[in-house]
């Protein structure tokens, strides 16, 4: 009878051995916005980045995905998330989104040695964080484009609406020196709290200025709060630019008319892979996280064929950093910088018909 399970015992061990998988595994983690007001948006980041792995070739390396949710884009929660991330799921890369959370992730993974991609695109972390990459256009891209856009249709008097964030006053300080430069005054610049959600009297006091552009920094959903309510009291600012990719069908009826430099441009086959894949049509970052993703995967399997393990997060970190030309992205051309910035261009979109049209300078 022992014996018997003795035999019956090395069978399952030898069976438990057969069939394990000898992969090594390369663990991704995510800190997204997965509850909340904009948990569609931390949804179509996940399966953006799930949509990545599946569209892989099946390799000798295990891809896992690790998603914690900060609700939100809560700060309290997004440093539980990289801590657990990092020392309970020890994760070998990581993604989070906006400048907010990467001022509380960057000095985190700096200390453990985790590479980071931040998918912003301002708030240059990556030039004091040596871990963080960033994928994006630079705060500069983007006032220079707004500056030819105001110039072209030649206004003089601007108003600047933004909320108090760290990275909303680095695009703010920079666009109002360019406005300088081009002796075009600023007769509006207030900053709004991010939880503000009642703009009546901020937009009464906004209309006494008597703009003739109104630029807006804002992040969804207050964004579209804001554009509605302005709406609602019967305000029309002749020319309004700002960054309005966030925005969803329903949303884009407040800023019809609206041209401004645009940077989530993905390709219509994307779209409809995603669409297949998951049922629902994208509205945003979801091409940032899939080409980066990407070129995450083909970077370490290219150094698993030659070395036949896995790179060291130093050495993966050095091989992202390599400079090069990126093509064949769904957001287009890109960059890569030996800073660890991928660099993608502005277009320049008008919304027409509640839709987005790319459009020629």
């Amino acid at each position: 009878m022992i014996m018997k399970k003795i035999w019956i015992l090395a069978c399952m061990i030898c069976t438990v051995v057969l069939f394990a998988d000898p992969r090594p595994v390369f663990k991704i983690g995510a800190v997204l916005p997965l509850s909340g007001n904009l948990s569609a948006l931390g949804q179509e980041m996940r399966d953006a980045l799930t949509l990545a792995l599946e569209e892989s070739p099946q390799t000798s390396i295990e891809y896992r995905i690790f998603c914690e949710d900060n609700e939100d884009n809560r700060l309290n929660l997004t440093n539980m998330a990289v801590r657990k991330l990092v020392s309970l799921d020890k994760v070998d890369f990581m993604f989070s989104m906006w400048p907010p959370n990467a001022s509380v992730i960057d000095p985190y993974v700096e200390q453990k040695h985790i590479v980071h991609f931040s998918i912003t695109w301002y708030l240059n972390s990556f030039e004091k964080y040596q871990w963080t990459c960033q994928e994006g256009p630079s705060a500069e891209g983007y006032t220079s484009a707004t500056i030819s856009l105001l110039k072209s249709q030649r206004c003089k008097r601007v108003a600047i609406a933004s909320f108090m964030e760290v990275g909303s006053k680095q695009i703010v300080e920079n666009l109002v020196s360019k406005l300088k430069k081009e002796n075009i005054p600023v007769v509006f610049n207030e900053l709004v709290m991010p939880a503000e959600r009642d703009f009546r009297a901020y937009l009464l006091k906004l209309r006494e200025t008597h703009p003739d552009a109104l630029v807006q920094i804002f992040n969804p959903p207050q964004e579209e709060i804001f554009n509605r309510q302005m709406r609602e009291i019967g305000y029309d600012v002749p020319y309004i630019t700002g960054c309005f990719d966030f925005y969803s069908s329903e949303a884009r009826k407040y800023i019809e008319g609206c041209v401004y430099p645009s940077f989530l441009w993905t390709t219509g086959d994307f779209k409809s892979r995603f669409k297949k894949r998951f049922g629902y049509e994208l509205t945003s970052y979801a091409g940032w996280i899939y080409d980066s993703t990407k070129i995450m995967i083909q970077t370490v399997e290219q150094y698993y064929k030659i070395n036949h393990r896995l790179p060291t997060h130093e050495e993966l970190l050095a091989l992202l950093k390599k400079p090069r030309e990126i093509s064949g992205l769904t957001i287009g051309q890109a960059t890569i910088h030996s800073d660890g910035w991928m660099e993608t261009p502005f277009v320049l979109r008008k919304i027409v018909n509640g839709k987005d049209t790319e459009i020629k300078p």
